[in-house]
């Protein structure tokens, strides 16, 4: 019989769980925690938000019988364009809800962007410092899994010269330096990182 199912293995949700993890972490450093019934709230209404953008890109279409399902954002996951309506009801709620500030940003693009992954490292992590604890950064990656390129997103809540430490919705705690690469993926690099895949969220000051 074959293992078990888990959650994960079948939906690409990573990007709204890695929205709900930093969430969580910046609230707790706020000093506002979030519940259990808040934090279910701000997932659902992040994923009504993204249904309603992808229905409204798709109605947008000369043929729109022939894109994609909106709903298969379930199943497909998210991309880096489909964060910023989420990112959007995620500040909304904070606002409303707690009484806090969520700014952002994309502090690998423009002028700062890196060209190899000792700068995409050293900029990042110098831009989480920045911080002081009262950030984190929503990473998206990539990696090759029989064949086909898998991506997922995950929240990093601090960086050190050789680790990325996550809070991450499958697990694993630690994304070490030595296995990535910003070019493509080989067997002792597998995980792929781009710059324009980094948001950065931090608690207004």
């Amino acid at each position: 019989m074959r293992s078990p199912l888990r959650q994960g293995d079948l939906d690409g949700l990573c990007g709204l769980y890695a929205l709900v993890n930093a969430a969580t972490y910046l609230c707790s450093k706020a000093g506002k925690p979030l519940g259990g019934r808040e934090r279910l709230e701000l997932f659902q209404k992040m994923a009504l938000k993204l249904f309603r953008c992808l229905e409204d890109r798709r109605r947008r279409r000369r043929d729109p019988a022939s894109a994609c399902p909106s709903i298969a954002f379930l199943w497909e996951g998210t991309s880096i364009r489909d964060l910023p309506p989420m990112l959007d009801e995620l500040r909304d709620f904070l606002l409303e809800r707690v009484e806090i500030r969520i700014e952002r940003s994309q502090p690998l693009l423009g002028n700062n962007r890196p060209d190899n992954l000792e700068q995409f490292w050293s900029r990042l992590r110098d831009s989480l410092e920045q911080g002081a604890g009262r950030s984190v950064a929503i990473v998206g990656y990539a990696w090759r899994c029989d064949g086909v390129e898998e991506g997922h997103w995950t929240c990093v809540k601090a960086m050190t010269d050789k680790r990325m430490i996550r809070l991450d919705s499958v697990g694993g705690k630690i994304l070490l330096r030595s296995r990535v690469t910003i070019k493509k993926p080989t067997r002792q690099h597998p995980y792929r990182l781009a710059p324009h895949d980094v948001y950065l969220l931090a608690l207004a000051q």
